[in-house]
């Protein structure tokens, strides 16, 4: 709603297209390469790998990363990669996930899921990448709200065992998120730290590599130069 109130030139009117990124020359290929794939083919794969890629932050946040611009996901230019394969995994489950849904549309406990799919996919739609063009490939802060839907769907749905086993998994659970969120603050102490700990995730960002270059020169930390050549005879 934002985009739409505020990308709009003064004087035109309100529209879905003058909130994408599109036209606007303000989208480059370090923050986003999917824009410039030269094969429509290649979009479709790369947008549907990226998907496979945010399932995987909400289920399993185990790494993190402040800047996933190129080349931290390389893009699917092939329908003979093997990413592929996740990705139509991906797409039958959320057929799957539709089709009960529609099912059970009737029923009256089915209120609470499809509130829960709602707060999951509505947002998770505006940041796929297929209506609107974005500025970034990948943001973790993009998913904070679909977070709460799947926060909603996964103890209704994938409950625990009943008893001193169901108590020591939900400890087990939380204990190992209350920890990686203990580790991820701590990868926030400092701009060198974040960068580090970033390069660990992504080391193929060429953003990263610039802004931890960035920040050793102006620590003057530069590596040694080389030695000089030998005299000539």
């Amino acid at each position: 709603v934002g985009r739409i109130l505020l990308m709009p030139p003064p004087g035109e009117p309100l529209s879905w297209g003058a909130a994408s990124l599109a036209d606007s020359l303000l989208i480059r290929k370090a923050e986003n390469p999917l824009l410039f794939l030269e094969s429509r083919l290649a979009w479709w794969l790369s947008v549907g790998w990226i998907q496979a890629v945010y399932t995987a932050l909400l289920l399993a946040p185990s790494s993190l990363c402040i800047e996933y611009s190129f080349d931290c996901i390389p893009m699917v230019e092939s329908a003979r990669d093997s990413r592929n394969l996740l990705t139509l995994l991906l797409l039958g489950a959320a057929a799957a996930w539709a089709a009960n849904l529609v099912r059970s549309a009737r029923h009256p406990k089915a209120r609470h899921t499809m509130a829960a799919s709602a707060w999951l996919l509505l947002p998770w739609l505006l940041v796929s990448h297929i209506p609107l063009r974005l500025g970034t490939l990948v943001a973790e802060r993009t998913m904070y709200l679909p977070s709460v839907g799947m926060a909603l769907l996964l103890p209704r749905h994938l409950a625990p065992p009943r008893g001193a086993r169901g108590a020591a998994t939900v400890a087990g659970a939380t204990a190992y998120f209350a920890s990686r969120c203990l580790r991820r603050t701590l990868d926030w102490r400092t701009d060198e730290t974040a960068f580090e700990t970033a390069l660990e995730v992504c080391p193929r960002s060429a953003k990263l590599q610039q802004q931890m270059c960035t920040l050793r020169t102006n620590q003057g930390r530069l590596p040694p130069p080389p030695p000089p050549p030998p005299p000539r005879p």
